[in-house]
């Protein structure tokens, strides 16, 4: 998704407001076992990612990136925002520069 203008989008059950940024998420809600492991060429299941990010190609690759190895495995100058949800109902874990939640 490129947020042209101000979006308010939901990302784990919570709302957030974006301005002329892409948001990605991976996971394996929608279409699981889609995701292969680089290194074994096995499918992958792990806590869906998302990233919001200045373009969708940069979206989309640190959205595959952390659901793949988790937010540790996203570089230590990270410059966008990268959520994920630990179980149903949780506040999402973030890392880098995420919006403020919208009430």
């Amino acid at each position: 998704l490129y947020a042209l203008g101000e979006w308010h989008v939901m990302v784990g059950g919570r709302g957030f407001l974006i301005k002329d940024a892409s948001l990605s998420t991976s996971g394996s809600s929608e279409r699981p076992g889609h995701i292969k492991d680089p290194e074994s060429g096995r499918s992958v299941s792990g806590r869906d990612v998302s990233v919001l990010a200045p373009t969708g190609a940069e979206a989309d690759a640190w959205s595959t990136a952390g659901y793949l190895g988790g937010l540790a495995a996203l570089p230590p100058r990270f410059s966008g925002c990268a959520l994920t949800v630990p179980r149903a109902g949780a506040r999402p874990d973030r890392l880098g520069r995420c919006p403020r939640r919208m009430r």
